[in-house]
């Protein structure tokens, strides 16, 4: 995963954007929680999960979040395609292999909320996210 995220880091940065990734054990799961971000906003979101004492190379073989030939960023859609993350920021929740994906408006500042002591269950961290959900504009 270490490499993982360098690899993600000096792409995103040679682009003007960058790229942050938490690991955190959580009860009997370890998550990790990885984002891009262009100046002080978040562009896109990905949470995974894993059942705690799976291998390093286990985890690397995941591709949930993964990178792709060129170095891009590849989110897995539920149809199983790896495709970038989409141009509007985005949060994609996995849960296994259970998608949950919706528009985020999101700033760097913002992840003081979703830190490892205050959460108590996974659940609760699509929870948190929930509050940065971007809502459809009305008339």
């Amino acid at each position: 995963m270490f490499v993982l995220a360098l690899g993600i880091i000096g792409w995103l940065q040679s682009r003007g954007g960058g790229t942050g990734l938490q690991g955190f054990n959580l009860g009997d799961q370890r998550v990790y929680i990885f984002n891009g971000y262009r100046a002080d906003e978040v562009t896109w979101v990905g949470v995974v999960n894993f059942p705690r004492g799976r291998t390093a190379r286990q985890e690397r073989n995941d591709t949930r979040v993964s990178l792709g030939p060129g170095g891009e960023d590849l989110i897995r859609r539920r149809d199983g395609t790896l495709l970038p993350p989409a141009s509007e920021p985005r949060l994609y929740f996995f849960d296994g292999d259970e998608l949950t994906t919706f528009p985020i408006e999101m700033h760097e500042g913002d992840w003081l909320c979703i830190r490892k002591p205050e959460v108590g269950s996974y659940g609760e961290i699509l929870e948190r996210f929930r509050r940065f959900e971007k809502k459809p504009r009305t008339g």
